[in-house]
Order: C-alpha cells, then sequence, then structure tokens
C-alpha cells in the first residue's frame, strides 16, 4: 500500500464494528512505515466481522469500507462535476457512495475491476456511466438492458441517474452477478434485474441497449444489436462506451444503422460515447 492510496482510503473509508462506526486513525509517513490504528470511541479495536484489525491495516490488506449508511464524501461530487450538467441529488450521491463501498470490498475478494484507485473508478467508471446517461434522452425512455453488465458499469450508474427506468442487467460470470444483486439489494433499487446468463438467450427488448469494455467486442456487437426495441417507433438506440479507435470497427459489423458523431467523453483521450439506431 503506497501513502497515495493511504490516503485516499482515509478519505473514502468508515470501518463499522458491530453498531458502531469507526473511523482510520494515520498513517504517519516518515520515510519508513506507515502504522495505522482502529479507533471505536477512543479504544482500538479488535478485528471485526470483516478480519479487519490493526495488523491487517498494517499490511495493507483493509477490506474497504462498510459505511451504508454514511454521508456522500464531498470528493465524491467533485469528482463527478465533469461527467453531468446538474448536480446530483443527496439521494444519489448517497446511492453511488454506497456502491463505492461495495465495489471495493467486494474487489478485494473478486476481480470486479482492475482500477483500483477509488479516485480512478469514480472517474473512469461512475464518471463515463453518468456521462453516457445524461447524453440519452433517458425521460423519453422506459428500458435498458445493460450487456455484459460486469461491476453493473454502465446500467447501474444510469439507473441511479434515472429511477423510472426498468434495468436488465446481463452478465454471465456468476460471482459478478452475485455482486450485482447484492447492490441491488444494498441499495434498495426498484425495477432492477439481474440476468445470469447469455445476452444471446435473453428474449426481452429494450428501448436503449447499453455495452461497454466486454470481451469479444466485435463478436458481441450483432447480438447487443439483436436487443435494441426496433419494431415501434421511435425506434430504439444502441450507445457504446468505447476507444475511439474501435468506432471503426462498429461502422463495419453492422453497416445497417446509422450513427451520431462520437462524443468524447470528459477527462478522457481516446474513450468516446457512439450512439446508433438501426435504418
Amino acid at each position: 500500500m503506497n501513502k497515495g492510496d493511504s490516503l485516499l482510503h482515509l478519505r473514502y473509508c468508515s470501518l463499522r464494528t458491530g453498531e458502531k462506526t469507526g473511523e482510520l486513525v494515520g498513517p504517519a509517513f516518515a520515510g519508513i512505515e506507515a502504522k495505522f490504528a482502529v479507533r471505536c470511541n477512543g479504544a482500538t479495536t479488535a478485528p471485526d466481522k470483516y478480519g479487519n484489525n490493526s495488523e491487517s491495516l498494517l499490511r495493507g490488506q483493509l477490506i474497504l469500507p462498510i459505511c451504508y449508511n454514511s454521508e456522500p464524501m464531498p470528493e465524491l461530487a467533485r469528482l463527478l462535476t465533469a461527467f453531468v450538467g446538474r448536480p446530483l441529488s443527496s439521494d444519489q450521491l448517497q446511492k453511488l457512495q454506497a456502491y463505492l463501498d461495495l465495489l471495493l470490498k467486494w474487489n478485494a475478494k473478486i476481480n470486479l475491476t482492475a482500477v483500483r484507485n477509488p479516485e480512478d473508478i469514480i472517474r473512469r467508471h461512475f464518471g463515463e456511466s453518468l456521462f453516457a446517461g445524461e447524453q440519452r434522452a433517458l425521460k423519453a425512455s422506459s428500458t435498458l438492458t445493460d450487456v455484459g453488465s460486469g461491476a453493473g458499469f454502465p446500467g447501474l450508474p444510469i439507473k441511479i441517474l434515472a429511477p423510472h427506468l426498468e434495468v436488465s442487467l446481463v452478465e454471465s460470470q456468476q460471482k459478478k452477478a452475485t455482486f450485482l444483486r447484492e447492490v441491488i439489494r444494498a441499495l434498495e433499487l426498484q425495477n432492477v434485474s439481474v440476468y445470469a446468463g447469455r445476452a444471446e438467450e435473453l428474449k426481452r427488448k429494450s428501448q436503449i441497449v447499453t455495452m461497454r469494455a466486454v470481451e469479444k467486442f466485435e463478436s458481441a456487437l450483432p447480438t447487443a444489436a439483436s436487443l435494441v426495441q426496433t419494431e415501434v417507433q421511435p425506434k430504439g438506440s444502441l450507445a457504446l462506451l468505447i476507444g475511439s479507435a474501435q468506432a471503426a470497427a462498429v461502422h463495419r459489423v453492422l453497416p445497417g444503422w446509422s450513427w451520431q458523431n462520437p462524443i468524447a467523453i470528459p477527462d478522457s483521450r481516446e474513450r468516446v460515447l457512439l450512439v446508433g439506431v438501426a435504418d
């Protein structure tokens, strides 16, 4: 655990021991070792039910964090400012904070994202997802399917942004699907389902279909396109969060679609949002 990471963790974390919420105290960096203590009501705690204690903190193995009822940290709203057109509500920020807490905790056990730094997670995952939602006419839509949802991006942040949407998260890996269900339960999200199977087997069609960071991207494109509602007007849309170099492949694989100009994602050199509608 390096100095920068530890300071970030101090900002984003509180530690719950039973019904008491503690705080992380330290670290003291002087070019040697970082010492931590977990304090609750003035006393250093024994290991909590998640296995956190002073020794595990010293080893840099803190299971992060357990604070679903905490107020969202100011950094969260600040880091998301570039991605949203208007300030998020306190309820939305609180849900995003709880989501971040769960993601950090679960990511210590299963590989949900290779990004470990909380600020980078907020910008690259939460921010990008919210930006995609801001660019779509969400009020005019009622259904969304997120293909290859993984850790829930962009589907879950878009759901938090637009609570009226009926959202289906498609994720074939069982551990990730279990995580998605836990987020839905903890955040008390309504009208969100997890389909723990292959997208090719899904029968439901939606007005908005999203896809981001899936394996075998080109082969997944026709499947995602087939889930877009095209039988009634206005036709649904396919929203892709991709690298700018992937746009050419999208046009080649889906020639019967009309595509908007790619929209650059804030704080990114290469990431774009590409939105298309079937001809």
